[in-house]
This record gives structure tokens, sequence and C-alpha cells, in this order.
């Protein structure tokens, strides 16, 4: 178990690196100062949005498996 959970990320940092290392930006400072710069308020509005996405997801989630059905009025 855990030499599967140590070579599983290796293997996508070794995929990362060799077939897209234009990802590489995602992390740069850099690249997201000049990202916030070109988009102003709509690049920190798509920013929320993403760490809504992230955050948000369990939640639905737990919402979804602990609670009937019945108690979910927007399905």
């Amino acid at each position: 178990m855990g030499e599967w959970t140590l070579t599983t990320p290796l293997v996508g940092i070794y995929s990362m690196l060799k077939h897209y290392p234009s990802i590489l930006k995602a992390v740069s400072p850099h690249d997201i100062v000049h990202f916030f710069w070109r988009n102003g308020k709509e690049g920190w509005l798509s920013l929320g949005g993403t760490v809504l996405c992230i955050t948000g997801e369990p939640i639905v989630i737990s919402h979804y498996t602990s609670f009937k059905t019945d108690r979910i009025a927007f399905l």
C-alpha cells in the first residue's frame, strides 16, 4: 500500500514534466501576477470560483450522503 502511495504521484509528476512542461506555469509566481494584472477583477473572481469548487465539492457530497433524498429540495 505504501509503495503504491509513493509511486503514483511520482509517475504523475514524471508524466507532467515529460509531456506537459507548460503546466508549471500554474505554480509560477511571475505568471500568476501577470494573470491578475491582465485580468483584474475578473481574474480574482475566477480564482474565487476555483477555490469554491475545490472546497465546496466535499460539502455537497457529504450533504448527499447524510440526508434522505426527500429532504433535498433542489433535486
